[in-house]
């Protein structure tokens, strides 16, 4: 009984606040040998207080006045009652950030994901939380209502009921992931990869519903990795673009972009692409949409057709066909590869080594020259010390320069390369001042 003084209201104290103190210790101390006296009161009472207590406001007033507490209740009285059957339901408790639980009162929708063998995580839209349960050494008495503080009623003394479900302890306690893994979500895309569109005999759809069913991230950090990835939606399925058929569309680009450059302009439109290329395949508009968004920029001209203008962008452009050449061969003379590249990009696309940043390794010697090596970025394990590990066995040193296109991938959310690579690795200076990355940093 002595925790009962918590759910009634008090007239505030007119003393001073170390007076005020003084007194509600002494209340506190009064509640707790009050509630022993109460063991052996019965008799003076003339009642059975545990059983007549409930929902009895005449005997709740008098054990209030036995315990000469009265006087400060002022109104409402709410009395805490055990449902039956107890438990009435499964409950799990959740501990969220004030931003989560705002976004979840405004309506926003959460989503628990993983599979059996994995650990749960917890999405908002675009967010993902790693999940924990956790046990607390005070038990929590779950209940939907109670009034604290200026929401309990004044007045006369009343006497509310309020049900106890349940009670727990253990809760879930979440933690945000600044990154998630994306290797389920590419690993299930290269299954079903599309590379021909004409005899595609694939069954498996994997519509946005049925992606975030298979993968632990967000709807928005889903969509934002797809972005970056050879990826389109076609008849609502996601499909991976296999890279032969990439160079198929690119084939056709090249091809409307010639003959435009005929008349002066090396701009191309979506009808004029989708002209060429129905020559070779009936290709869906969505494919050939998707080579214009991610190999071409809108050009700030238009005509007078209606049609949105693309001319081709040279980064997109000159990697993946340099995808296409760079496996074929072990180290490619960098000579070599300008050469080879001229031949398949639009005229006008100049190529740059720095494009191939993250698919290839760049070396230098005095016998070879500058040479070309197919190293791709994506196809390296996540676990930061199992990249950096096997990158310090494929080169000894790298400069931020160097190493930082081969990081970018892993970087948790907000963290830079330098600070993730000072954590990680030990580093060196030389004598012309270039600090350079050498071996990772014990555990």
């Amino acid at each position: 009984f002595s925790s009962m003084d918590s759910f009634v209201k008090r007239d505030k104290p007119s003393t001073s606040s170390s007076t005020g103190q003084k007194k509600r210790k002494e209340q506190n101390d009064f509640l707790t040998v009050a509630s022993r006296k109460f063991e052996h009161s019965n008799t003076d009472v003339g009642v059975d207080k545990i059983g007549q207590l409930k929902n009895n406001l005449e005997n709740v007033v008098e054990y209030f006045k036995l315990v000469k507490e009265i006087e400060n209740i002022k109104g409402e009285i709410q009395q805490f009652q055990f449902v039956s059957p107890f438990p009435s339901k499964e409950y799990r408790l959740i501990e969220v950030p004030p931003a989560m639980l705002d976004a979840f009162e405004r309506g926003e929708s959460f989503a628990f994901r993983g599979d059996a063998d994995e650990n749960a995580v917890l999405c908002t839209e675009t967010r993902t939380y790693d999940v924990k349960e956790t046990e607390t050494s005070n038990t929590l008495l779950l209940t939907p209502k109670i009034a604290v503080g200026d929401q309990v009623c004044g007045g006369l003394p009343t006497l509310t009921i309020r049900e106890i479900p349940t009670m727990k302890s253990h809760y879930l306690e979440l933690k945000e992931l600044s990154f998630v893994s994306k290797m389920r979500l590419r690993e299930i895309l290269k299954e079903n990869e599309l590379s021909d569109w004409l005899t595609d005999g694939c069954e498996k759809k994997w519509s946005l519903d049925a992606l975030l069913d298979s993968v632990r991230m967000s709807e928005g950090e889903l969509m934002e990795t797809l972005k970056e990835w050879p990826v389109a939606q076609i008849e609502g399925s996601f499909r991976w673009l296999s890279l032969g058929l990439r160079g198929e569309l690119l084939d056709g680009a090249v091809e409307a972009i010639d003959d435009q450059c005929l008349a002066q302009d090396r701009s191309i439109s979506l009808p004029l692409l989708r002209g060429v290329l129905s020559d070779r395949a009936k290709y869906p508009d969505v494919l050939l949409e998707w080579v214009l968004q991610t190999h071409f920029d809108v050009a700030e001209s238009s005509t007078g057709d209606g049609n949105v203008r693309y001319l081709a962008a040279a980064r997109p452009f000159c990697r993946t066909r340099a995808l296409q050449l760079l496996p074929l061969v072990k180290n490619y003379p960098l000579a070599e590869l300008e050469q080879k590249l001229e031949k398949i990009v639009p005229i006008g696309v100049v190529f740059r080594p720095e494009y191939l940043d993250g698919i290839a390794l760049r070396s230098t010697s005095l016998t070879q020259g500058e040479r070309i090596e197919y190293f791709d970025a994506d196809d390296l394990p996540e676990n930061p010390r199992e990249r950096l590990g096997l990158l310090f066995t494929t080169r000894s040193t790298w400069t931020l320069e160097e190493i930082s296109p081969f990081v970018a991938p892993i970087l948790p959310r907000g963290t830079v390369a330098q600070s993730f690579l000072h954590q990680h690795c030990r580093a060196e200076t030389g004598s012309n001042g270039v600090k350079t990355y050498c071996a990772l940093k014990p555990l």
